[in-house]
């Protein structure tokens, strides 16, 4: 019902005010969310205890993927004062929000363009819901059109950037130090991240936090497979996360999207969910202990 009410207010104000008044309201919306105190990510309990945890460690973040914020404010607001934080988001809408929440967090810096594989243009594919709103939350890039295509007829196609991490680096627009974070959340594009940054995990071993969906891979036209062999290969440990805790996974986990992909292919692996403590003491042995 709350989901039915909010489209019916987006739609109501876009089409009185325009475009402009829904990205001005969603401003004051942030802001009063953050003013009390609920700006917060939709996480279960021991994923949040992991991620402070993290973040409060790391010297530099990757948040590629930002869409409007809520991560790299979280990361932002528990960051250690001399770390670094970049955030990238293709979707010009979702964009301007991020501005606008982060506009107070000058240890972030924003790039409106996609992570991929390669420096080219491609194109943001962005679903829309039961009242035509587009969901930026939901938007992935890919080298084709998917507007009008049979599992994505609602979906709103606009040209974007892409570039690599590894490029960005090397341009100098993104300056790391250990311990390295990466969160990565891309609709289905995961593959095409981690082979643009393939350099740099092989240099820098980052923690590596990733939410991947059947539904978001199908769509794109890809496979998980692809992806766990790429850590395999690389030596490390894929953990799903959830209420329950943190679990080694061997495949992709139909009860859960979000992973961390631990260096060190030696990593526990218990018969039970580790607990967030337990976890958390792991990370400690496998990430931060990583040398320099």
């Amino acid at each position: 019902m709350l989901g039915f009410l909010r489209a019916r207010i987006r739609g109501a104000v876009a089409t009185a005010f325009g475009p402009g008044a829904e990205v001005g309201l969603h401003v004051l919306y942030h802001r009063t969310l953050r003013a009390a105190g609920l700006f917060g990510v939709p996480e279960p309990k021991p994923v949040i205890e992991a991620l402070d945890f993290v973040v409060r460690t790391a010297s530099s973040v990757v948040d590629a993927g930002a869409n409007i914020g809520r991560y790299s404010w979280f990361f932002a607001t528990r960051a250690k004062k001399d770390a670094r934080i970049y955030a990238f988001e293709p979707n010009p809408a979702a964009f301007r929000l991020l501005e606008a929440n982060l506009e107070r967090r000058p240890v972030v810096r924003l790039f409106n363009c996609a992570l991929g594989a390669r420096t080219e243009t491609a194109y943001l594919n962005v679903p829309t819901d039961g009242r035509n709103n587009p969901v930026t939350a939901l938007g992935w890039v890919s080298n084709r059109k998917e507007a009008g295509s049979e599992s994505n007829r609602n979906a709103v196609v606009q040209e974007t950037t892409v570039c690599t991490l590894d490029a960005a680096i090397a341009r100098g627009d993104v300056s790391l130090r250990r311990p390295l974070f990466f969160k990565i959340d891309v609709e289905g594009g995961e593959m095409d991240v981690l082979s643009g940054a393939a350099a740099t995990i092989e240099k820098w071993r980052p923690l590596i936090y990733f939410e991947c969906e059947q539904r978001h891979l199908t769509r794109s036209r890809r496979d998980w497979r692809p992806i766990w062999s790429y850590f395999a290969a690389a030596g490390y440990a894929i953990f799903a996360a959830s209420e329950a805790g943190f679990t080694v996974a061997h495949a992709l986990n139909a009860e859960t999207n979000a992973y961390f992909a631990v260096p060190g292919n030696d990593a526990d692996d218990p018969a039970s969910p580790l607990a967030a403590p337990t976890f958390i003491a792991m990370l400690r042995r496998h990430w931060t202990a990583v040398p320099a």
